[in-house]
């Protein structure tokens, strides 16, 4: 037989708490805090702002190595690209025209495969460099 009383009286109830008083906010200091860090980073953003000697300015985001690590992630993404669909489209004429004009399929599986090995290397040396900094 089940019990005529209520579930709800066997509830344990929370005490209601009193939420504390909030420190007093100075907003004189969160001005000072704030003006502070946009100096810290306007002076960040200006040391790497270049003038040539025409007067131009030039704001350099990435540092050489950074620029070169794209450049040849680019540059082997696009060489697996073309050497990839060269050897897979091979079977039509027109493409084993251009196979055979860069030197036939097993110098464009190399080619492909140096590429690939570029790629795979510079790709773990960028994923490095960026947890390293």
């Amino acid at each position: 037989m089940t019990s005529t009383k209520s579930k709800t009286s066997t509830l344990k109830r929370r005490p209601r708490t009193v939420p504390a008083e909030e420190p007093p906010v100075d907003r004189e200091e969160i001005k000072r805090r704030l003006l502070a860090r946009r100096l810290r980073e306007a002076q960040a953003l200006a040391s790497r702002m270049k003038i040539l000697p025409d007067g131009t300015r030039v704001f350099l985001r990435f540092d050489r190595a950074t620029r070169y690590q794209h450049l040849v992630l680019m540059s082997s993404f696009i060489t697996l690209a073309i050497t990839g669909l060269l050897q897979h489209f091979s079977h039509y004429t027109a493409i084993a025209k251009i196979v055979n004009w860069l030197g036939g399929a097993e110098a464009l599986r190399t080619v492909h495969h140096l590429a690939a090995i570029f790629m795979i290397a510079v790709s773990i040396y960028h994923v490095w460099t960026i947890f390293e900094t």
